[in-house]
């Protein structure tokens, strides 16, 4: 909680050469008012051992070759739709799980990819 304000954190892996595009993407929507789009509160790059958390830093050196550098973050945001404990049954939780894997197939399916979706709203003047 923020200011008595309920929020999530995400926590994710993101390539190190774009680990910063979805924050630079939630600041350009909150600039441009953007509607039913996260506001990003805090950013934070996640450390083990006082270093940079990746997938590099978990992998012995002769398998770093092989191996797609992912940082690690976590994103402190206002929550998008209700919580859990707010869906009136388990059935009703579920149907909202079916609705957001059918709309990734969809989305996967028409071979956009959220850096599709990045570069729609840049081409836009939302960048």
């Amino acid at each position: 909680m923020k200011d008595g304000k309920q929020l999530v954190v995400k926590d994710t892996w993101a390539d190190v050469q774009w680990q910063y595009k979805e924050r630079e993407f939630l600041d350009a929507c909150t600039l441009h008012q953007i509607k039913n789009v996260l506001k990003l509160h805090l950013m934070k790059d996640m450390a083990m051992n006082s270093k940079p958390d990746s997938t590099l830093s978990c992998q012995p050196l002769a398998l770093q070759k092989d191996i797609e550098d992912q940082a690690h973050q976590q994103l402190l945001l206002d929550p998008l739709c209700m919580t859990i404990q707010y869906f009136r049954s388990q059935k009703e939780l579920l149907q909202a799980f079916i609705d957001c894997i059918k709309g990734m197939f969809q989305i996967v399916s028409k071979s956009c990819a959220a850096a599709d979706i990045f570069d729609y709203y840049s081409t836009r003047g939302i960048s």
